[in-house]
């Protein structure tokens, strides 16, 4: 009963501070109008972004297959396609139970142990961890000069024209949080070692080693294919995203610094411990637009549109995929 409780707890702390942040950025704005205003937009580029999207899936779950290969498993495409499309629809009810559903969905569908297939998850999360950290880093380092004054006011408050201290403040958080990692690991370590939370980290960094023991085990062709699904998923993060500033007559001229800085910080939204990076996600977005040219108003107003239209798509597929796979016909995909 504890774990329940403190699981709920943690649920609606999560909701509540995405919709704190969401009525912050948004207070004053009509809500209402906003959503009667989405008929405005050029739906041909939002059905594009539709597509783009639902292809960076089925590339992922493509990846995913290849991975379950070396640990014995043949699951196909469609399959592994329903089982993540269920998981991004379990995200937005409770964060971070989309992992836990790909795997449940994939042992229903096709009898692979929950074990094997949620390595093979956590390793992939460590490659797209890997890639976002290096986008984040090319977005901040050619796009410095726009980023600055967001990074500013996220983390030292400051609005755009005050003085910088940015890189002070980055680095004494990086020093600071060392520092204190190192000095509760020296003052605890016992405690932590015997803790369940150290031992769950200790089987994901496990579960991570074997991931990508599975991927150099791959055949040539195959390790290949894996490499290639992971730079089109991350082609089609940013085409999607890109796409729909065609959307709107006020974004249409921006450039594609503006389409990786927009990709960047929608990573960093996405990766916040709440449902669908609800409050963050507009935030990020409303304020990188901004220091683009774009007024506020409609860099809030695209921030609104892009998140709806991809909630929609994937709380619509994303269910629909849910319950198909539990029609669909269990088969044994060992091979």
């Amino acid at each position: 009963m504890k774990i329940n409780f403190l699981a709920i707890l943690k649920y609606f702390i999560s909701f509540l501070i995405a919709i704190g942040i969401f009525a912050y950025l948004y207070q004053g704005q009509d809500i209402g109008k906003m959503f009667s205003d989405l008929v405005s937009v050029k739906v041909e580029w939002v059905v594009l972004s539709f597509a783009l999207s639902l292809l960076s899936h089925f590339c992922r779950a493509w990846r995913w297959s290849i991975m379950l290969k070396p640990l014995g498993y043949e699951v196909g495409y469609l399959r592994p396609f329903l089982a993540v499309m269920a998981a991004y629809f379990a995200n937005f009810i409770l964060p971070r139970m989309g992992e836990v559903t790909r795997c449940t969905v994939l042992q229903r569908t096709d009898n692979v142990p929950f074990q094997k297939s949620f390595g093979a998850v956590i390793a992939e999360r460590a490659f797209d961890l890997v890639c976002l950290i290096l986008i984040t880093l090319a977005a901040v380092l050619l796009e410095f000069d726009k980023l600055e004054s967001v990074l500013n006011e996220v983390f030292a408050g400051n609005k755009a024209g005050g003085e910088s201290n940015l890189k002070l403040i980055l680095g004494g958080i990086v020093v600071l949080g060392g520092v204190m990692a190192l000095g509760i690991w020296f003052v605890f370590k016992e405690k932590i070692i015997k803790s369940s939370i150290y031992h769950k980290i200790i089987e994901i960094l496990i579960g991570v080693k074997e991931g990508f023991i599975s991927v150099l085990k791959l055949k040539s062709r195959e390790r290949n294919l894996f490499f290639a699904n992971t730079v089109a998923i991350w082609v089609c993060y940013f085409s999607t995203g890109y796409v729909l500033f065609l959307a709107l007559p006020e974004t249409a001229h921006l450039s594609l610094g503006c389409g990786l800085s927009n990709l960047a910080m929608s990573g960093v939204a996405i990766v916040a411990p709440v449902q669908g990076g609800i409050g963050v996600y507009h935030y990020l977005i409303s304020k990188t637009l901004m220091v683009y040219g774009i007024a506020e108003v409609t860099a809030k107003y695209f921030a609104f549109m892009a998140h709806n239209s991809q909630t929609v798509l994937l709380i619509g597929v994303g269910s629909i995929c849910l319950i198909i796979s539990l029609l669909v016909k269990k088969k044994d995909s060992k091979i």
